[in-house]
């Protein structure tokens, strides 16, 4: 949606869990001077209860939902602070501002891990023109409902009154109001 809208927007793709690559993509777009960061990136969700999952499920949900935002938010927020503007947006979701669901301990532990990182960004870059933004949308029509029991998407559209489930479109023009505020 951004790339087709403005001019000089162009979406990146990487494998966010592999911090080669990811150090890699930094190397080679260090150089560029960015006006925008978007943190949007998770490992495919599978939900289990407590005692089955694995210590290495989190540390990949840790590794692709907060490690990756952490180092490209650093690598590009140094030319930011020195032209005082940019901004750097980070999707979470409304686990972090409600009651976390069950079976999902990977997916609540990275996201509120980036709402940490999150804040530590907006403290520290906000004094030098850089702003950070968030966007924590209710659950979005995607792929990843499939995953899900129909019960755990009824209560979702239950307890998000008013916007219900989201399109991913909606969500992509909730962040590109944080990038390009009118």
């Amino acid at each position: 949606m951004l790339e087709q809208e403005h001019v000089g927007v162009k979406a990146l793709r990487c494998d966010l869990s592999d911090p080669a690559a990811v150090e890699s993509l930094v190397r080679e777009l260090t150089p560029i001077e960015f006006d925008a960061v978007i943190n949007n990136a998770f490992p495919r969700l599978e939900l289990k209860p407590l005692a089955k999952v694995s210590w290495g499920e989190v540390e990949r949900s840790l590794a692709v939902g907060v490690r990756s935002a952490f180092e490209l938010s650093r690598a590009f927020s140094a030319s930011m602070k020195r032209r005082k503007s940019g901004v750097i947006v980070n999707v979470l979701s409304s686990v972090v501002l409600a009651d976390a669901p069950a079976q999902m301990l990977p997916y609540v532990v990275a996201k509120h891990a980036l709402l940490g990182l999150h804040k530590a960004l907006a403290a520290e870059l906000g004094k030098h023109g850089v702003r950070v933004e968030s966007v924590s949308p209710n659950m979005v029509r995607t792929e990843f409902l499939s995953l899900l029991p129909d019960h755990y998407v009824a209560l979702a559209e239950r307890q998000a009154p008013g916007q219900g489930l989201l399109e991913p479109d909606e969500v992509a023009a909730d962040v590109e109001r944080r990038v390009f505020p009118v």
